[in-house]
C-alpha cells in the first residue's frame, strides 16, 4: 500500500509540474502573441504588406523639345523590348538560347541581361532586348509558350528627328551610369538620362514625375493581382531658340569639315543656330552602345563627341583685330587719319615681327588695316596698347571667361595677361607677346560662341547680351551699355564693312548679291605651328603642302545688314588653311537663306 501510495504522490507530483510548466509556456506563447498581434501590430502589418504588396514606378514620358516655330527637336517614339523576370526564370542559359534561336541577340545583350538578372528582384523586369522590330515581335509573340519568363513590354525611345544636324546642341539620352543619384528610378528598364546638350542641361524639367503601380505578389514574387495606379506626370515641353532649317542648312556645310558654326542675334544673344562637326548619331545613345563604336568615337582623330562651337579654343587669330583697334581708339592712341607703313614687317625690341602680307600692304589707316588685316598696323596698336589695355577690352566684350549659355560643356578660353602668366607659367610677361597677341595669336584662345558674342557686343553698339537658347528665359527688359563710343564703333564696322564689300578685301567671298543684303564681317587664319627664319627665306610651305593638323585655322566672324545688323555668325574650320576661303562663303550662303525665309529685312 505504502509503495503505491508513493507512486501515486510521484505521479501527481510530475503532473503538477507538467501542469505548471504548461501554464507556464501557455503564458509565455500568450505573452509573445499579444506582444506580436497587440502591441507590434503596426510593425508586422507593415512588415508583412512589404513582403505581399510591391511598388513599380511609372515613367513619365520625357518632355518634348521643339524649335523656335515648333519644329519637333527631340520626342518619344514607341519601342517593344524583350524582358524578363527572375522569379519565372529557372535556366537563363537555356532560355538565351531557346531566344537566340529566334531572334539575334547580341553578346553584349547577353552580359548586361545576366549581370543585372542576378541583382533584380523577382518581380522587376530585366531587358534581354531593346527596340524590337514588327517581325521580332511577331515572332516571339508565336514563340512565347516555349520562353516562360519573359514577355514583350513596350514602352518609349527617344527619337531625334534631325539626327546629327541638332546632336550637340540639343544632346541625347542614354542608360544611366552608376554614379547617378536617382536609384528608384534607374532600376526602371526604360530610364534614360541627359548626357549632353539641352538634354543634359535641362534633365529635370524633361524627366517629368513618375507615377506608382501597386500589386500584391506571392511567396516566390509571383505577381497576384494589381491593387492601383497612380499615373505620372510628363516632362515638360521645352522650346529653344533655335531654328531647324538653319541648323540643317549650317551642318550640311560643314559636314566636309571638322569644325563649328555659330548663328546669334545681337540684339538678344538668342542663338539661331549651333553647330560641330564631324557630328554623332545620337540614336547610337538611345540604344545600348556597343564598345566598338564607342571606342571607334572616342578614337576618331577629329573628336566627334566635342561639342567645339562652345568647348573647342582656338587662336580668334584676325578676327580679334577689331577689338584691338577699337582699344586703340577709346585710349586715344590712333584716330581715322593715322597711317602706319607696312613693309612686310614691322621691328620691335630688336626683332623683325612678320605681316601675313610677305611684301607689305604700304600705308594703312585704321580702316585700310581691317581691311586688309594687317599685321604690322596691329603690332603698332597692340605695342602702344600694352598688354592691359588689350586685356580689359577682351573680357568687356566677354572674352576669357564663360557666357553662361545654358548646355554644360562650356570652356572659358584665354586672355593672357601679367597675372595670368605668373599664375600658369610662373614668368613675367614679356613685351614681345603683347605683339602676338595684338593679332589673336599668341596664348590668346577662344571659343567660337565666345568669339560670336563678343563681336556681338561690338556691332550692337555695345549692349551687354548673354547668350541663350531656351524660349522664355527672362531678359532684361532694358540692356546695359558697355559704354563705348558710338564713333569709334562705327569706325571699325566701317572697317569690317569694307574687308567684305571693298575691293580686295580679304572677306570678299562673303560678299551677297542678293538685294537687300549687305554682309560685313572679319577674316581670320589661326597659326597652328612655328615657322622657322629658314623656312621664311626659302619660303613659307602653303597649307595644302602639310600635314593636316599642321595646317592654320581658318575663322569668319560675320553680320548682316551692315547699316542695321541684327545676327551675327562664326565659322570655324579646323586647319582649314586660310579664313578668307571657305568660311566667308558659308557665311554668305546661310545668311541668304535667312534673307529668303524673311529673317533679314
Amino acid at each position: 500500500m505504502t509503495d503505491r501510495k508513493d507512486q501515486r504522490d510521484i505521479m501527481t507530483r510530475r503532473a503538477f509540474l507538467m501542469g505548471v510548466g504548461q501554464v507556464g509556456l501557455g503564458s509565455l506563447l500568450f505573452g509573445r502573441l499579444y506582444q506580436l498581434q497587440v502591441l507590434h501590430e503596426d510593425k508586422y502589418t507593415t512588415l508583412s504588406n512589404s513582403n505581399r504588396i510591391h511598388h513599380r514606378l511609372i515613367l513619365p514620358s520625357r518632355g518634348l523639345i521643339k524649335d523656335f516655330r515648333g519644329q519637333i527637336l527631340a520626342k518619344n517614339n514607341q519601342a517593344h523590348r524583350l524582358v524578363g523576370l527572375r522569379s519565372q526564370i529557372q535556366s537563363s542559359s537555356e532560355l538565351i538560347e531557346k531566344v537566340r534561336s529566334i531572334v539575334e541577340v547580341r553578346d553584349d545583350d547577353v552580359a548586361s541581361f545576366l549581370e543585372k538578372l542576378g541583382m533584380a528582384r523577382g518581380y522587376h523586369p530585366v531587358v534581354l532586348k531593346d527596340h524590337l522590330t514588327w517581325d521580332e515581335v511577331a515572332r516571339l509573340e508565336i514563340h512565347g509558350a516555349d520562353l516562360p519568363g519573359l514577355y514583350i513590354e513596350t514602352g518609349e525611345r527617344r527619337h531625334y528627328p534631325y539626327a546629327e544636324a541638332t546632336a550637340h546642341a540639343v544632346g541625347y539620352v542614354s542608360s544611366p551610369g552608376k554614379d547617378e543619384a536617382d536609384t528608384k528610378l534607374c532600376a526602371v528598364p526604360d530610364f534614360r538620362t541627359g548626357k549632353t546638350g539641352v538634354e543634359k542641361g535641362l534633365d529635370q524639367d524633361l524627366r517629368g514625375d513618375p507615377g506608382v503601380q501597386s500589386f500584391e505578389v506571392d511567396v516566390r514574387h509571383r505577381v497576384i493581382r494589381h491593387l492601383s495606379e497612380t499615373k505620372s506626370t510628363p516632362g515638360k515641353e521645352i522650346q529653344l531658340t533655335l531654328d531647324a532649317r538653319l541648323q540643317e542648312l549650317l551642318a550640311t556645310a560643314l559636314a566636309e569639315h571638322s569644325g563649328s558654326g555659330v548663328v546669334m542675334d545681337v540684339r538678344t544673344g538668342a542663338i539661331k543656330a549651333l553647330v560641330s562637326t564631324p557630328s554623332f548619331d545620337p540614336h547610337l545613345f538611345t540604344d545600348q552602345l556597343t564598345h566598338e563604336t564607342w571606342n571607334s568615337l572616342i578614337k576618331h582623330p577629329r573628336q566627334p563627341l566635342t561639342n567645339k562651337a562652345i568647348g573647342g579654343l582656338y587662336p580668334p587669330a584676325s578676327v580679334f583685330k577689331p577689338i584691338v583697334a577699337l582699344a586703340a581708339l577709346e585710349a586715344g592712341i590712333t584716330n581715322p587719319e593715322r597711317r602706319i607703313h607696312c613693309p612686310g614687317y614691322a621691328t620691335f625690341y630688336g626683332r623683325k615681327f612678320h605681316c601675313w602680307m610677305k611684301h607689305g600692304h604700304g600705308s594703312m589707316n585704321l580702316q585700310g588695316a581691317i581691311k586688309h588685316s594687317c599685321d604690322v598696323y596691329l603690332y603698332s596698336m597692340a605695342h602702344e596698347l600694352g598688354i592691359d589695355r588689350i586685356e580689359q577690352m577682351a573680357k568687356k566684350l566677354g572674352l576669357g571667361s564663360l557666357t553662361g549659355i545654358d548646355i554644360p560643356g562650356e570652356k572659358a578660353g584665354v586672355v593672357p595677361s601679367r597675372a595670368w602668366k605668373k599664375k600658369q607659367y610662373k614668368q613675367s610677361w614679356y613685351p614681345g607677346e603683347t605683339l602676338h597677341v595684338g593679332i589673336g595669336q599668341g596664348y590668346m584662345l577662344t571659343t567660337p560662341l565666345q568669339l560670336t558674342l563678343a563681336m556681338a557686343r561690338l556691332i550692337n553698339g555695345g549692349k551687354l547680351i548673354h547668350p541663350y537658347m531656351v524660349v522664355g528665359e527672362s531678359q532684361p527688359s532694358e540692356l546695359e551699355t558697355l559704354g563705348l563710343n558710338p564713333k569709334h564703333i562705327k569706325l571699325v564696322m566701317n572697317g569690317m564693312d569694307e574687308c567684305v564689300n571693298g575691293d580686295h578685301g580679304t572677306g570678299h567671298r562673303a560678299r551677297s548679291s542678293v538685294p537687300g543684303l549687305s554682309i560685313g564681317g572679319k577674316t581670320g587664319t589661326g597659326q597652328v605651328r612655328t615657322i622657322s627664319k629658314e623656312e621664311r627665306l626659302k619660303g613659307v610651305r602653303l597649307n595644302k603642302d602639310l600635314e593636316w593638323h599642321l595646317r592654320d585655322h581658318a575663322v569668319f566672324f560675320g553680320y548682316a545688314n551692315t547699316d542695321d545688323p541684327k545676327y551675327a555668325m562664326t565659322v570655324m574650320i579646323e586647319h582649314g588653311g586660310a579664313g578668307s576661303l571657305e568660311p566667308p562663303q558659308i557665311v554668305k550662303r546661310v545668311f541668304e537663306e535667312m534673307k529668303s525665309l524673311g529673317e533679314l529685312v
